[in-house]
């Protein structure tokens, strides 16, 4: 059997049912499961999105210190 935690969380029934209907539609045994995966699958989605931003931004300062060093120093040899 699967550990399973609950969590109180408030979700309007109107997305309730459209879990159902589309769990359904996917093959899911339940709206739960297809939440579930779904919740899961967009959790790494964003996780990796959100790395690979870090990363971006990591390169883009480094780029620009270098940049800004680069424009010192030729300043300082004029």
């Amino acid at each position: 059997m699967s550990d399973k935690t609950q969590y109180k969380l408030r979700i309007e029934n109107q997305l309730i049912a459209r879990l159902h209907e589309l769990g359904t539609k996917c093959g899911y045994s339940s709206g739960n499961e297809f939440a579930a995966d779904a919740l899961d699958r967009f959790a790494e989605t964003l996780a990796e999105a959100i790395i690979e931003e870090q990363k971006e931004m990591e390169r883009y300062h480094k780029n620009q210190r270098k940049q800004i060093l680069d424009s010192l120093r030729s300043e300082r040899n004029q």
